[in-house]
C-alpha cells in the first residue's frame, strides 16, 4: 500500500514502477523501461511458483512443487535473469550504467532460492557477483542489514 496526498494505492508492481520512475530508477529510454518491466514480470511469475510451494499444506504435493522449483522453475528464471545481465556486459548493472529497478529485482529474485536451494543459484556466478555489487551500495546496504532473517 502506498499513500500519496491522502489517497491509497495498491498493487506491488505498479507501486514499484511508480517509485522507480519518481527516483530515476527506470533507465533513460523506453527500451530501458521495457527491459525493467520485463524483469519485473518475470520475477512475478517466479514468485507465483514459489508461493504455490510455500503455501501448500500437503507434504507430498509440497515435495512435488519443490522438485519442480529445483528442476524447472529456478533454472529457467535464473537463466533469463543471467541473460539480461550478460546483455549489459555482466560486470555492472542490468540496465545501462547505473542502478535501476532491474538491479533491485535481480537482487530480490535471488533471496528465496539462496535460502532454500543455494546450490542452484551458485550455478549462475554472474548473478551472484551482481548481488554482491548491489548489496554494498550505500543506502541499500544499510536497508539490507536491517531486514529480518526469514526462510523465504
Amino acid at each position: 500500500m502506498l499513500e500519496i496526498d491522502g489517497k491509497k494505492h495498491g498493487h506491488g508492481m505498479a507501486i514499484s514502477t511508480f517509485l522507480a520512475s519518481e527516483f530515476g530508477l527506470m533507465g533513460k529510454t523506453n527500451m530501458d523501461r521495457f527491459k525493467i518491466e520485463q524483469l519485473l514480470n518475470l520475477r512475478e511469475d517466479m514468485l507465483l511458483s514459489e508461493a504455490k510451494h510455500f503455501l501448500e499444506g500437503d507434504a507430498h504435493k509440497k515435495a512435488e512443487f519443490d522438485k519442480t522449483l529445483v528442476e524447472d522453475i529456478y533454472p529457467k528464471f535464473l537463466q533469463h535473469f543471467s541473460n539480461a545481465l550478460e546483455e549489459n556486459g555482466g560486470k555492472g548493472f542490468v540496465i545501462g550504467p547505473k542502478l535501476s529497478l532491474g538491479d533491485l529485482i535481480l537482487y530480490g529474485a535471488l533471496t528465496t532460492p539462496l535460502k532454500q536451494h543455494p546450490e542452484i543459484v551458485m550455478k549462475f556466478p554472474m548473478l551472484m557477483e551482481h548481488r554482491k555489487r548491489i548489496a554494498v551500495i550505500d543506502g541499500l546496504k544499510q536497508h539490507i542489514d536491517t531486514l529480518p532473517d526469514t526462510p523465504i
